[in-house]
């Protein structure tokens, strides 16, 4: 979580909204003070302010809210970006954080489009969680938690397989957490901490921007994906100005423009056979169909990748999918491939990989090769 000082100014400011504790902070001062002169950032009366709030549930809901309000967030560190890039492709299995802000999940949704956890739990938050204003949080003065559903999952990790454990930007002065968590990890896996104020020769002396950087750079191959772009349906259009002047839809359009019944089809579609074939004429519709229809999925946890047109060309013979848990492929202007490249991916197409592609009429698509997988608009 935030250190204790770095919220000192949020403290204050409820204290200015609930008089009442500024009386049980100290009964004999002036509280008439500002709340600021009164606690100060003095670290001891911090904790003491922070037990107040946390016994008074009003003052509690403010603290939350506030905080919620402080933290809305434009873009993320590039460091949270790649802790997502790392747990995306697998380098981290299981993320632990103390802190209450959503930045990685934040980083993660910018990137891939769904929730961090969707395919599988990625991150634990013991102490709170921005993103859910009713759960537990736990506040500086009280001593660390793991909840039972997370102490589990982790013990099952333990009993699965010798894994190890990196601790990053922790202080591990909470001896709570330190004796339920840390402890019992260290005498079954390696551990390394990442810290550049320490000579131990079982720490990393990075700062914790400069380790993740490092790593991406070591285990990220930025050519994986070169030929498929992630879609997260961001920015959504909130007018209809790109189809009244008759420009190509994109993503953006997917909230704004109306839904049609072949839509509805074509999801049906998909769920049942994880492949379809859009067709009809130019300017149909057929390429915002396509992003319509994987937006269902999106909101199922499927990530939903586009591949690049500029590799679109009838030299390709096959196609290489990319490795993702769950996934919706479009490939859109389809028929510019190969017949039997696109045949080729309708049989490579299974629950976890969906595929849409969308074709012009002047392709002849035969039955027997995709029966009841097309949809004519």
């Amino acid at each position: 979580m935030p250190l204790c000082n770095q919220l000192a100014p949020l403290v204050w400011h409820i204290f200015e909204q609930y008089p009442i504790l500024k009386n049980q902070f100290n009964s004999d001062s002036d509280n008439s003070l500002p709340a600021k002169d009164l606690i100060g950032e003095n670290f001891e009366n911090l904790k003491l302010a922070f037990s107040l709030i946390d016994n008074y549930p009003d003052a509690l809901k403010s603290f939350k809210y506030t905080f919620n309000i402080n933290e809305k967030i434009k873009f993320a560190p590039e460091s949270h970006s790649n802790i997502a890039k790392l747990v995306h492709e697998k380098f981290f299995e299981l993320i632990i954080s103390f802190n209450w802000d959503s930045l990685i999940e934040f980083s993660w949704e910018n990137l891939y489009g769904t929730n961090i956890n969707a395919a599988k739990l990625s991150l634990i938050k013991p102490h709170g969680d921005i993103l859910d204003s009713y759960s537990k949080w736990i506040l500086p003065n009280s001593p660390g938690y793991i909840d039972t559903e997370s102490r589990q999952y982790i013990n099952n990790l333990v009993m699965e397989r010798p894994r190890t454990l990196i601790i990053v930007g922790y202080s591990e002065n909470d001896s709570q957490i330190v004796q339920e968590l840390i402890t019992p990890l260290e005498n079954k896996w390696n551990v390394y901490r990442v810290t550049p104020y320490s000579n131990d020769s079982n720490t990393i002396q990075m700062t914790a921007n400069d380790f993740f950087e490092e790593l991406n750079i070591a285990l990220i191959d930025n050519n994986k994906f070169l030929q498929w772009n992630f879609l997260n349906y961001k920015n959504q259009s909130k007018d209809l100005a790109t189809p009244l002047l008759g420009y190509k839809l994109t993503p953006r359009e997917v909230e704004v423009c109306p839904e049609l019944n072949h839509v509805s089809r074509g999801i049906k579609i998909l769920n049942l056979n994880h492949f379809i074939a859009i067709q009809g004429k130019p300017g149909s519709g057929k390429s915002i169909s396509s992003y319509k229809i994987a937006y269902h999925f999106l909101k199922e946890g499927y990530e939903i990748l586009r591949y690049n047109p500029d590799y679109l060309n009838d030299s390709i013979r096959t196609i290489t999918l990319p490795n993702v848990s769950k996934v919706v492929l479009i490939i859109d202007d389809a028929h510019l491939l190969r017949k039997s490249t696109i045949i080729d991916l309708q049989e490579k197409s299974n629950k976890n990989i969906k595929i849409i592609v969308t074709l012009t009429d002047e392709i002849q698509l035969k039955r027997d090769w995709f029966p009841y997988l097309i949809l004519k608009i």
